[in-house]
Protein backbone atom coordinates (compact mmCIF):
# COMPACT_ATOMS: atom_id res chain seq x y z
CA UNK A 1 0.00 0.00 0.00
CA UNK A 2 1.02 3.65 -0.20
CA UNK A 3 2.09 3.83 3.44
CA UNK A 4 4.46 0.91 2.94
CA UNK A 5 5.85 2.51 -0.22
CA UNK A 6 6.60 5.80 1.53
CA UNK A 7 8.65 3.89 4.10
CA UNK A 8 11.32 3.64 1.41
CA UNK A 9 12.12 7.29 2.15
CA UNK A 10 13.11 6.32 5.69
CA UNK A 11 15.95 4.25 4.28
CA UNK A 12 17.33 7.47 2.80
CA UNK A 13 16.86 9.95 5.66
CA UNK A 14 19.65 9.95 8.27
CA UNK A 15 17.63 12.34 10.46
CA UNK A 16 14.83 9.79 10.85
CA UNK A 17 14.96 8.45 14.44
CA UNK A 18 13.82 5.04 13.16
CA UNK A 19 16.74 4.91 10.75
CA UNK A 20 19.03 2.70 12.87
CA UNK A 21 16.38 -0.01 12.79
CA UNK A 22 16.34 0.12 9.03
CA UNK A 23 19.99 0.73 8.35
CA UNK A 24 20.77 3.90 6.41
CA UNK A 25 20.61 4.00 2.63
CA UNK A 26 18.41 2.26 0.08
CA UNK A 27 21.28 1.47 -2.31
CA UNK A 28 21.41 -2.21 -3.26
CA UNK A 29 18.15 -2.88 -1.43
CA UNK A 30 15.38 -4.73 -3.23
CA UNK A 31 11.71 -3.81 -3.02
CA UNK A 32 8.76 -5.65 -4.55
CA UNK A 33 5.19 -4.42 -5.00
CA UNK A 34 2.45 -6.86 -4.01
CA UNK A 35 -0.73 -5.06 -5.13
CA UNK A 36 -2.01 -2.10 -7.14
CA UNK A 37 -1.60 1.22 -5.32
CA UNK A 38 -4.01 4.13 -5.77
CA UNK A 39 -3.04 7.69 -4.86
CA UNK A 40 -4.68 11.11 -4.98
CA UNK A 41 -3.59 14.68 -5.71
CA UNK A 42 -1.94 15.01 -2.28
CA UNK A 43 0.72 12.41 -3.14
CA UNK A 44 4.16 13.93 -3.80
CA UNK A 45 6.21 10.80 -4.52
CA UNK A 46 9.40 9.77 -2.75
CA UNK A 47 11.34 12.80 -1.53
CA UNK A 48 14.81 11.23 -1.40
CA UNK A 49 16.98 9.76 -4.12
CA UNK A 50 16.40 6.08 -4.82
CA UNK A 51 19.37 3.81 -5.47
CA UNK A 52 17.96 0.32 -5.00
CA UNK A 53 15.90 -2.03 -7.16
CA UNK A 54 12.14 -1.60 -7.30
CA UNK A 55 10.19 -4.49 -8.83
CA UNK A 56 6.59 -3.51 -9.54
CA UNK A 57 5.80 -7.19 -10.04
CA UNK A 58 3.37 -6.23 -12.81
CA UNK A 59 1.24 -4.08 -10.50
CA UNK A 60 0.26 -0.45 -11.01
CA UNK A 61 0.25 2.96 -9.40
CA UNK A 62 -3.01 4.67 -10.39
CA UNK A 63 -4.50 8.13 -9.92
CA UNK A 64 -7.36 10.17 -11.34
CA UNK A 65 -5.45 13.45 -11.04
CA UNK A 66 -2.08 14.81 -9.93
CA UNK A 67 -0.73 18.34 -9.67
CA UNK A 68 2.74 19.01 -11.06
CA UNK A 69 3.16 21.62 -8.35
CA UNK A 70 3.46 18.74 -5.88
CA UNK A 71 4.15 15.64 -7.96
CA UNK A 72 7.02 15.15 -10.41
CA UNK A 73 7.22 11.36 -10.41
CA UNK A 74 6.60 8.28 -8.28
CA UNK A 75 10.35 8.50 -7.67
CA UNK A 76 11.48 12.11 -7.83
CA UNK A 77 15.06 11.10 -8.43
CA UNK A 78 16.69 7.76 -9.19
CA UNK A 79 20.47 7.64 -8.72
CA UNK A 80 22.03 4.35 -9.80
CA UNK A 81 18.78 2.53 -9.08
CA UNK A 82 16.60 0.31 -11.26
CA UNK A 83 12.84 0.32 -11.78
CA UNK A 84 11.24 -2.67 -13.46
CA UNK A 85 7.94 -4.47 -14.09
CA UNK A 86 5.83 -1.45 -13.15
CA UNK A 87 2.70 0.23 -14.50
CA UNK A 88 1.76 3.86 -13.84
CA UNK A 89 -1.63 5.22 -14.93
CA UNK A 90 -2.66 8.85 -14.33
CA UNK A 91 -5.83 10.11 -15.97
CA UNK A 92 -5.04 13.83 -15.64
CA UNK A 93 -1.59 15.26 -14.91
CA UNK A 94 -1.47 19.07 -14.74
CA UNK A 95 1.82 20.98 -15.04
CA UNK A 96 2.07 24.77 -14.85
CA UNK A 97 5.69 25.50 -13.87
CA UNK A 98 9.12 24.85 -15.37
CA UNK A 99 11.06 21.77 -14.23
CA UNK A 100 11.52 18.06 -14.81
CA UNK A 101 8.49 15.75 -14.72
CA UNK A 102 7.72 12.12 -15.42
CA UNK A 103 5.27 9.44 -14.37
CA UNK A 104 7.95 7.15 -12.96
CA UNK A 105 10.67 9.71 -12.18
CA UNK A 106 11.60 13.32 -12.73
CA UNK A 107 15.30 12.43 -13.13
CA UNK A 108 17.12 9.14 -13.64
CA UNK A 109 20.90 8.79 -13.78
CA UNK A 110 24.07 7.42 -12.27
CA UNK A 111 26.09 4.28 -12.86
CA UNK A 112 23.87 1.25 -13.33
CA UNK A 113 20.63 3.25 -13.55
CA UNK A 114 17.89 1.72 -15.62
CA UNK A 115 14.19 1.29 -16.30
CA UNK A 116 12.81 -1.83 -17.95
CA UNK A 117 9.48 -3.49 -18.65
CA UNK A 118 7.26 -0.58 -17.72
CA UNK A 119 3.89 0.69 -18.88
CA UNK A 120 2.93 4.37 -18.59
CA UNK A 121 -0.38 5.95 -19.55
CA UNK A 122 -1.55 9.50 -18.87
CA UNK A 123 -3.22 12.61 -20.20
CA UNK A 124 -0.89 15.53 -19.50
CA UNK A 125 -1.82 19.19 -19.66
CA UNK A 126 1.16 21.57 -19.68
CA UNK A 127 0.19 25.21 -19.44
CA UNK A 128 2.74 28.02 -19.25
CA UNK A 129 2.22 30.17 -16.18
CA UNK A 130 5.34 32.29 -16.81
CA UNK A 131 5.13 35.72 -18.43
CA UNK A 132 7.81 34.86 -21.01
CA UNK A 133 7.90 31.62 -22.96
CA UNK A 134 11.68 31.37 -22.40
CA UNK A 135 10.96 31.07 -18.68
CA UNK A 136 8.72 28.06 -19.16
CA UNK A 137 11.16 25.22 -19.92
CA UNK A 138 9.65 21.82 -19.15
CA UNK A 139 11.33 18.43 -19.51
CA UNK A 140 8.56 15.85 -19.56
CA UNK A 141 8.59 12.17 -20.42
CA UNK A 142 6.13 9.38 -19.77
CA UNK A 143 8.91 7.43 -18.05
CA UNK A 144 11.24 10.26 -17.02
CA UNK A 145 11.75 13.96 -17.57
CA UNK A 146 15.52 13.51 -17.95
CA UNK A 147 17.65 10.37 -18.23
CA UNK A 148 21.44 10.54 -17.90
CA UNK A 149 23.73 7.54 -18.44
CA UNK A 150 20.65 5.32 -18.23
CA UNK A 151 19.27 2.32 -20.08
CA UNK A 152 15.56 2.69 -20.87
CA UNK A 153 14.35 -0.60 -22.30
CA UNK A 154 11.04 -2.30 -23.05
CA UNK A 155 8.88 0.70 -22.16
CA UNK A 156 5.33 1.11 -23.46
CA UNK A 157 3.96 4.66 -23.43
CA UNK A 158 0.41 5.79 -24.17
CA UNK A 159 0.72 9.42 -23.11
CA UNK A 160 -1.33 12.27 -24.55
CA UNK A 161 0.36 15.63 -23.99
CA UNK A 162 -1.45 18.89 -24.62
CA UNK A 163 1.11 21.71 -24.32
CA UNK A 164 0.35 25.42 -24.46
CA UNK A 165 2.91 28.21 -24.59
CA UNK A 166 5.87 26.23 -23.30
CA UNK A 167 9.49 25.57 -24.24
CA UNK A 168 11.66 22.60 -23.30
CA UNK A 169 11.76 18.93 -24.28
CA UNK A 170 8.68 16.69 -24.31
CA UNK A 171 8.68 13.00 -25.17
CA UNK A 172 6.24 10.15 -24.85
CA UNK A 173 8.93 8.05 -23.14
CA UNK A 174 11.72 10.50 -22.16
CA UNK A 175 11.93 14.29 -22.33
CA UNK A 176 15.74 14.67 -22.43
CA UNK A 177 18.12 11.74 -23.02
CA UNK A 178 21.78 12.54 -22.29
CA UNK A 179 25.32 11.30 -21.67
CA UNK A 180 25.44 7.76 -22.97
CA UNK A 181 21.81 6.89 -22.30
CA UNK A 182 20.23 4.24 -24.48
CA UNK A 183 16.64 3.56 -25.52
CA UNK A 184 15.95 -0.01 -26.52
CA UNK A 185 12.75 -1.82 -27.57
CA UNK A 186 10.47 1.05 -26.57
CA UNK A 187 7.01 1.48 -28.09
CA UNK A 188 5.01 4.70 -28.04
CA UNK A 189 1.39 5.39 -28.91
CA UNK A 190 1.83 8.86 -27.47
CA UNK A 191 0.42 11.99 -29.06
CA UNK A 192 1.91 15.40 -28.38
CA UNK A 193 0.02 18.49 -29.45
CA UNK A 194 1.75 21.85 -29.23
CA UNK A 195 -0.38 24.99 -29.24
CA UNK A 196 1.39 28.34 -29.51
CA UNK A 197 4.70 26.85 -28.36
CA UNK A 198 8.27 27.72 -29.28
CA UNK A 199 9.30 25.62 -32.27
CA UNK A 200 12.81 24.15 -32.77
CA UNK A 201 14.16 27.27 -34.47
CA UNK A 202 13.32 29.12 -31.28
CA UNK A 203 11.13 32.01 -30.22
CA UNK A 204 12.86 34.64 -28.13
CA UNK A 205 15.78 32.29 -27.54
CA UNK A 206 13.47 29.49 -26.40
CA UNK A 207 12.75 26.23 -28.16
CA UNK A 208 10.45 23.26 -27.80
CA UNK A 209 11.50 19.82 -29.00
CA UNK A 210 8.75 17.23 -28.97
CA UNK A 211 8.69 13.61 -30.05
CA UNK A 212 6.42 10.63 -29.59
CA UNK A 213 9.40 8.65 -28.26
CA UNK A 214 11.68 11.37 -26.91
CA UNK A 215 11.97 15.12 -26.98
CA UNK A 216 15.70 15.75 -27.21
CA UNK A 217 18.89 13.70 -27.14
CA UNK A 218 22.41 14.99 -26.59
CA UNK A 219 25.22 12.46 -26.45
CA UNK A 220 22.96 9.40 -26.45
CA UNK A 221 24.42 6.06 -27.43
CA UNK A 222 23.08 3.95 -30.24
CA UNK A 223 20.10 1.73 -29.49
CA UNK A 224 20.74 -1.97 -29.87
CA UNK A 225 17.18 -2.87 -30.86
CA UNK A 226 14.23 -1.22 -32.56
CA UNK A 227 12.04 1.46 -31.04
CA UNK A 228 8.64 2.18 -32.56
CA UNK A 229 6.22 5.08 -32.51
CA UNK A 230 2.75 5.34 -33.92
CA UNK A 231 2.26 7.20 -37.17
CA UNK A 232 1.02 10.73 -36.53
CA UNK A 233 2.36 10.62 -33.00
CA UNK A 234 3.09 14.34 -32.87
CA UNK A 235 1.33 17.46 -34.06
CA UNK A 236 4.28 19.82 -34.41
CA UNK A 237 3.03 23.34 -34.64
CA UNK A 238 -0.16 23.48 -36.65
CA UNK A 239 0.69 22.37 -40.17
CA UNK A 240 2.79 19.26 -39.59
CA UNK A 241 0.49 16.28 -39.21
CA UNK A 242 2.78 13.41 -40.18
CA UNK A 243 4.35 13.29 -36.72
CA UNK A 244 7.86 12.60 -35.54
CA UNK A 245 9.34 10.20 -33.06
CA UNK A 246 12.33 12.33 -32.13
CA UNK A 247 12.19 16.03 -31.37
CA UNK A 248 15.67 17.09 -32.52
CA UNK A 249 15.75 15.21 -35.80
CA UNK A 250 18.99 16.87 -36.97
CA UNK A 251 20.91 15.23 -34.14
CA UNK A 252 20.12 11.82 -35.59
CA UNK A 253 21.46 12.65 -39.03
CA UNK A 254 24.77 11.32 -37.70
CA UNK A 255 24.42 7.59 -38.30
CA UNK A 256 26.78 6.75 -35.45
CA UNK A 257 24.29 8.27 -33.03
CA UNK A 258 21.11 7.10 -34.72
CA UNK A 259 18.42 5.43 -32.70
CA UNK A 260 16.78 2.75 -34.77
CA UNK A 261 13.32 4.22 -34.93
CA UNK A 262 10.44 3.04 -37.07
CA UNK A 263 7.09 4.68 -37.63
CA UNK A 264 4.52 1.93 -37.67
CA UNK A 265 0.91 1.09 -37.14
CA UNK A 266 -0.21 -1.08 -34.25
CA UNK A 267 -0.23 -4.25 -36.33
CA UNK A 268 3.34 -3.67 -37.49
CA UNK A 269 4.46 -2.95 -33.93
CA UNK A 270 2.93 -6.22 -32.79
CA UNK A 271 4.56 -8.12 -35.64
CA UNK A 272 7.94 -6.89 -34.43
CA UNK A 273 7.44 -9.20 -31.41
CA UNK A 274 8.59 -6.67 -28.84
CA UNK A 275 7.76 -8.15 -25.43
CA UNK A 276 7.06 -5.69 -22.61
CA UNK A 277 5.93 -6.85 -19.16
CA UNK A 278 5.50 -10.28 -20.73
CA UNK A 279 2.91 -8.95 -23.16
CA UNK A 280 2.84 -8.27 -26.88
CA UNK A 281 2.23 -4.73 -28.10
CA UNK A 282 -1.31 -5.67 -29.13
CA UNK A 283 -2.06 -6.94 -25.62
CA UNK A 284 -0.83 -3.71 -24.04
CA UNK A 285 -2.83 -1.63 -26.52
CA UNK A 286 -5.93 -3.63 -25.60
CA UNK A 287 -5.17 -3.22 -21.90
CA UNK A 288 -4.97 0.55 -22.40
CA UNK A 289 -8.15 0.60 -24.50
CA UNK A 290 -10.03 -1.47 -21.93
CA UNK A 291 -9.10 1.01 -19.20
CA UNK A 292 -10.47 3.85 -21.34
CA UNK A 293 -13.66 1.93 -22.12
CA UNK A 294 -14.20 1.25 -18.43
CA UNK A 295 -13.67 4.89 -17.48
CA UNK A 296 -16.14 6.17 -20.08
CA UNK A 297 -18.51 3.18 -19.74
CA UNK A 298 -18.54 2.36 -23.44
CA UNK A 299 -18.42 -0.96 -25.25
CA UNK A 300 -15.51 -1.97 -27.46
CA UNK A 301 -11.74 -1.77 -27.26
CA UNK A 302 -11.04 0.57 -30.17
CA UNK A 303 -10.07 -2.19 -32.59
CA UNK A 304 -11.35 -2.84 -36.11
CA UNK A 305 -13.51 -5.72 -34.91
CA UNK A 306 -14.52 -4.17 -31.58
CA UNK A 307 -14.63 -0.38 -32.08
CA UNK A 308 -15.41 2.01 -29.26
CA UNK A 309 -19.20 2.52 -29.32
CA UNK A 310 -20.02 6.22 -28.98
CA UNK A 311 -23.60 6.94 -27.97
CA UNK A 312 -23.24 9.92 -25.62
CA UNK A 313 -21.49 13.27 -25.68
CA UNK A 314 -19.13 12.49 -22.78
CA UNK A 315 -17.61 9.59 -24.72
CA UNK A 316 -16.39 11.96 -27.47
CA UNK A 317 -13.36 12.69 -25.27
CA UNK A 318 -12.09 9.29 -26.40
CA UNK A 319 -11.46 10.74 -29.87
CA UNK A 320 -8.74 12.94 -28.34
CA UNK A 321 -7.35 10.29 -26.00
CA UNK A 322 -7.18 7.48 -28.57
CA UNK A 323 -6.95 9.22 -31.95
CA UNK A 324 -5.56 6.03 -33.53
CA UNK A 325 -8.59 3.89 -32.61
CA UNK A 326 -11.74 2.66 -34.35
CA UNK A 327 -15.06 4.26 -33.39
CA UNK A 328 -18.69 3.70 -34.29
CA UNK A 329 -21.44 6.14 -33.34
CA UNK A 330 -24.51 4.35 -32.01
CA UNK A 331 -26.97 7.23 -31.54
CA UNK A 332 -27.59 10.85 -32.48
CA UNK A 333 -25.53 13.17 -30.26
CA UNK A 334 -25.62 16.83 -29.34
CA UNK A 335 -21.94 17.28 -28.39
CA UNK A 336 -22.15 20.53 -26.39
CA UNK A 337 -18.75 21.38 -24.92
CA UNK A 338 -17.45 17.90 -25.79
CA UNK A 339 -17.13 18.97 -29.44
CA UNK A 340 -13.72 20.42 -28.54
CA UNK A 341 -12.24 16.92 -28.24
CA UNK A 342 -12.50 16.33 -31.99
CA UNK A 343 -9.94 19.08 -32.51
CA UNK A 344 -7.53 18.36 -29.66
CA UNK A 345 -5.11 16.36 -31.77
CA UNK A 346 -4.87 15.11 -35.38
CA UNK A 347 -7.13 12.12 -35.96
CA UNK A 348 -5.66 9.02 -37.56
CA UNK A 349 -8.26 6.46 -36.58
CA UNK A 350 -11.53 5.33 -38.14
CA UNK A 351 -14.79 7.06 -37.22
CA UNK A 352 -18.00 5.54 -38.59
CA UNK A 353 -21.07 7.67 -37.87
CA UNK A 354 -23.30 4.76 -38.90
CA UNK A 355 -25.73 7.31 -40.44
CA UNK A 356 -26.20 9.10 -37.11
CA UNK A 357 -26.10 12.84 -36.42
CA UNK A 358 -23.89 15.26 -34.56
CA UNK A 359 -26.24 18.21 -34.05
CA UNK A 360 -25.78 21.85 -33.02
CA UNK A 361 -22.00 21.56 -33.04
CA UNK A 362 -20.27 24.67 -31.68
CA UNK A 363 -16.60 25.12 -32.56
CA UNK A 364 -14.33 27.90 -31.33
CA UNK A 365 -10.76 27.32 -32.51
CA UNK A 366 -7.51 29.25 -32.75
CA UNK A 367 -4.39 28.11 -34.59
CA UNK A 368 -2.94 27.40 -37.99
CA UNK A 369 -5.12 24.39 -38.81
CA UNK A 370 -8.66 24.61 -37.49
CA UNK A 371 -12.04 22.96 -37.92
CA UNK A 372 -14.19 20.46 -36.09
CA UNK A 373 -11.07 18.28 -36.50
CA UNK A 374 -7.68 19.98 -36.42
CA UNK A 375 -6.43 17.52 -39.02
CA UNK A 376 -7.47 14.13 -40.37
CA UNK A 377 -5.09 11.39 -41.48
CA UNK A 378 -7.59 8.56 -40.96
CA UNK A 379 -11.12 7.78 -42.12
CA UNK A 380 -14.37 9.65 -41.45
CA UNK A 381 -17.50 8.11 -42.92
CA UNK A 382 -21.31 7.88 -42.72
CA UNK A 383 -21.88 10.95 -40.57
CA UNK A 384 -24.42 13.78 -40.66
CA UNK A 385 -23.07 16.94 -39.03
CA UNK A 386 -26.15 19.11 -38.66
CA UNK A 387 -25.89 22.82 -37.89
CA UNK A 388 -22.23 23.34 -37.16
CA UNK A 389 -21.41 26.91 -36.23
CA UNK A 390 -17.74 27.73 -35.94
CA UNK A 391 -15.63 30.77 -35.12
CA UNK A 392 -12.05 30.30 -36.28
CA UNK A 393 -9.10 32.58 -35.61
CA UNK A 394 -5.83 32.12 -37.50
CA UNK A 395 -3.32 34.69 -36.16
CA UNK A 396 -0.68 33.75 -38.75
CA UNK A 397 -2.88 32.41 -41.52
CA UNK A 398 -3.22 28.73 -42.37
CA UNK A 399 -6.06 26.33 -43.05
CA UNK A 400 -9.70 26.41 -41.97
CA UNK A 401 -12.53 24.02 -42.83
CA UNK A 402 -15.89 23.16 -41.35
CA UNK A 403 -14.82 19.52 -41.02
CA UNK A 404 -11.02 19.86 -40.79
CA UNK A 405 -8.24 22.34 -41.36
CA UNK A 406 -6.09 19.73 -43.07
CA UNK A 407 -7.09 16.44 -44.69
CA UNK A 408 -3.86 14.47 -45.02
CA UNK A 409 -2.68 12.31 -47.88
CA UNK A 410 -3.73 9.07 -46.19
CA UNK A 411 -7.15 10.36 -45.22
CA UNK A 412 -10.48 9.12 -46.58
CA UNK A 413 -13.56 11.30 -46.02
CA UNK A 414 -16.71 9.73 -47.41
CA UNK A 415 -20.47 9.87 -46.93
CA UNK A 416 -20.50 13.09 -44.87
CA UNK A 417 -23.27 15.71 -44.82
CA UNK A 418 -22.44 19.14 -43.37
CA UNK A 419 -24.82 22.03 -42.71
CA UNK A 420 -24.26 25.27 -40.84
CA UNK A 421 -21.90 28.24 -40.99
CA UNK A 422 -18.30 29.18 -40.26
CA UNK A 423 -16.58 32.51 -39.66
CA UNK A 424 -12.87 32.70 -40.40
CA UNK A 425 -10.72 35.63 -39.23
CA UNK A 426 -7.12 35.37 -40.38
CA UNK A 427 -3.93 37.36 -40.76
CA UNK A 428 -1.78 36.58 -43.76
CA UNK A 429 -3.02 33.95 -46.22
CA UNK A 430 -5.81 31.55 -45.35
CA UNK A 431 -7.19 28.57 -47.24
CA UNK A 432 -10.82 27.99 -46.28
CA UNK A 433 -13.38 25.43 -47.38
CA UNK A 434 -16.81 24.07 -46.60
CA UNK A 435 -15.13 20.73 -45.82
CA UNK A 436 -11.36 21.38 -45.56
CA UNK A 437 -8.86 24.20 -45.71
CA UNK A 438 -6.48 22.03 -47.70
CA UNK A 439 -6.84 18.42 -48.81
CA UNK A 440 -4.15 15.98 -49.84
CA UNK A 441 -6.44 12.96 -49.46
CA UNK A 442 -9.72 11.55 -50.75
CA UNK A 443 -13.05 13.37 -50.40
CA UNK A 444 -15.99 11.38 -51.74
CA UNK A 445 -19.79 11.45 -51.61
CA UNK A 446 -19.98 14.72 -49.67
CA UNK A 447 -22.79 17.23 -49.22
CA UNK A 448 -21.59 20.57 -47.90
CA UNK A 449 -24.17 23.28 -47.21
CA UNK A 450 -21.89 25.61 -45.28
CA UNK A 451 -22.22 29.38 -45.30
CA UNK A 452 -18.74 30.90 -45.03
CA UNK A 453 -17.63 34.36 -43.93
CA UNK A 454 -13.89 34.86 -44.39
CA UNK A 455 -11.97 37.92 -43.23
CA UNK A 456 -8.33 37.81 -44.31
CA UNK A 457 -5.53 39.72 -46.03
CA UNK A 458 -5.46 37.02 -48.68
CA UNK A 459 -8.01 34.21 -48.92
CA UNK A 460 -8.49 31.20 -51.18
CA UNK A 461 -11.96 29.84 -50.55
CA UNK A 462 -13.78 26.82 -51.95
CA UNK A 463 -17.14 25.19 -51.33
CA UNK A 464 -15.36 21.88 -50.65
CA UNK A 465 -11.70 22.79 -50.10
CA UNK A 466 -9.66 25.97 -50.18
CA UNK A 467 -6.80 24.08 -51.77
CA UNK A 468 -6.62 20.64 -53.37
CA UNK A 469 -3.00 19.50 -53.32
CA UNK A 470 -2.59 16.08 -54.85
CA UNK A 471 -5.84 14.83 -53.37
CA UNK A 472 -9.04 13.91 -55.16
CA UNK A 473 -12.68 14.89 -54.92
Amino acid sequence: NLTDFMMIDRYSDPSDPAQPAFGYGNDNRYFIQTSDIAFDASFVGLSNAFGGVYDGNGFAFTSDRVDGGKFSGIFKKVVGGRIENLKVEIFRYEISASGDYGLIAANIGGSGAGVSDVYVAANVYIENSAVNIENSAVNFGGVAGTAENTLISAAFAAVNVFANKVSGNIGGVVGTLTDGSIMSRCVSLSTITNDDCALPDGIGGAALYAGSLLGYADGAGAADEDNYYLNNGVSYGEAAISGRGLGNVDYYSDATKLLFVARANIGEMNAAQTAILGNTVAELVEYYAESLAERFTVAGVGSEYAPFEIGKAEALELVALAPWAYFIQTDDIVPGSYAEFFGKTPFRGYYDGDAHKLSDVAVSATGGSVGLFRAVEGTLTNLYIDNIYADMLLPQGGYAGALAGIIGNEAVVSGIVLTGSITVDAAGTVYAGGVAGISYGSIDNIVSAIAMRVIAENALVGGISGNLSGGKV
